[in-house]
């Protein structure tokens, strides 16, 4: 029972046309006049600039999170009597993508390479760096297996291009054979083990100048080894874990609290575990990147 009808374009400024609006009136409304016309007009424009507006936030998310998924490996390595774990949450502030990231993988001579690090702020651009940052601690280390020596090219590849900021990091080498752990940091926290002994230690405390800066003094060598044995748990982190309220004191509490709890170091997924016991807020201001590492059991050195 139509007695008048319109219908008009939804067009939208990136698409172009996605759609129609239609209107009618039936029975006994009367027909729809050009005032009705130009409040359609209106309509359909506003209907057609928040559809738009929906569309970019789609794409921007979906674009979003596969640069944020190729940033990041897409798989840990699998070893026999070692397990890795990891979780990454961009700041409640920016969209999916940040400048935190960790790196697990295997070399050739059988010892895995980690890498953790930070660029200075959130964001797209800061997750571009992050992106760059990572693949260059990649090359560096197939091509020289040292961490110091990693930290040195990375640095140099920032200064080479002349990067406002600096980048916190910390590279690693977990021997399975030999059942060592070696770290060499820029600046970097952690990362904090517990060696079946009872008690949580920061072994690596000699943090050197994060990336960016170490051409503003000497930097010694940080490398350093330690013999890890069955059962030992360490927690790389970014200081997005320890910064989330700004009570940094509470947060090292609770997450040596944490990485005291047996449930939580056998955890089927204990970097997540370790995120919920340490941040119990809604929102973060810091991206957060956790990668666990657990010796379930050692090779044996005549393996």
């Amino acid at each position: 029972d139509y007695r008048s009808l319109m219908v008009l374009p939804l067009n939208t400024q990136t698409r172009g046309a996605v759609g129609a609006l239609t209107l009618v009136r039936t029975g006994a409304a009367a027909p729809f006049d050009e005032a009705s016309l130009l409040l359609a007009q209106d309509l359909s424009r506003r209907c057609a600039t928040a559809i738009g507006k929906a569309m970019l936030y789609d794409e921007v998310v979906r674009v979003a999170t596969v640069f944020q998924k190729a940033a990041l490996p897409s798989a840990l390595p699998a070893v026999p009597g070692i397990s890795f774990d990891a979780y990454y949450e961009p700041s409640s502030e920016n969209m999916l993508v940040g400048g935190d990231w960790y790196d697990a993988f295997p070399l050739e001579d059988g010892r895995i390479a980690i890498t953790v690090g930070d660029v200075l702020g959130h964001g797209l651009e800061a997750a571009t760096w992050m992106s760059r940052l990572r693949n260059g601690f990649r090359a560096a280390l197939f091509a020289d297996v040292s961490p110091t020596r990693a930290l040195e090219v990375v640095d140099r590849m920032l200064q080479v291009e002349s990067r406002e900021g600096f980048t916190t990091a910390v590279v690693a080498l977990v021997d399975p054979i030999r059942s060592t752990l070696t770290c060499a940091s820029a600046g970097h926290p952690g990362p904090l083990l517990w060696n079946g002994s009872g008690t949580i230690t920061d072994p690596f405390e000699d943090r050197g100048l994060p990336l960016g800066f170490r051409n503003l003094g000497p930097v010694r060598s940080t490398s350093q080894t330690l013999d890890v044995r069955a059962g030992s748990f360490a927690a790389f982190f970014t200081d997005g874990l320890l910064e989330w309220n700004r009570d940094i004191a509470g947060a090292w509490k609770a997450l040596h609290t944490a990485l005291l709890r047996q449930d939580i170091r056998e955890a089927a997924h204990p970097a997540e575990q370790l995120r919920s016991a340490v941040v119990t807020g809604s929102g973060h201001s810091d991206d957060i990147a956790v990668l666990t590492v657990r010796w379930d059991a050692m090779v044996s050195n005549t393996a």
